[in-house]
């Protein structure tokens, strides 16, 4: 490839040894694995409370030692496991 240097690569305008490409593209950079397909969450669901009825739910929430998120998505799987079940 590079006279004298065949095991050379180019890559972002510096040269790179393939060895050393290999490893980067190797790398692990943390974090969590990805989820599967069926645990994967992507959609979103937005709605506007009282404030009577955010109250409740902060208590919701604060009783079972959840986020308000995760104490709400509980509920609302809750309701829709319930009404498959019908």
């Amino acid at each position: 490839m590079f006279a004298g240097k065949p095991s050379m690569a180019i890559s972002l305008g510096r040269r790179v040894y393939q060895r050393q490409a290999r490893m980067d593209q190797n790398r692990n950079y943390g974090g969590r694995p990805p989820l599967s397909a069926d645990a994967l969450r992507s959609y979103r669901v937005v709605t506007f409370l009282t404030e009577k009825e955010n109250e409740q739910l902060l208590k919701i929430a604060a009783t079972q030692g959840k986020s308000v998120s995760l104490a709400c998505r509980d509920l609302l799987v809750r309701v829709l496991c319930s009404n498959t079940a019908d």
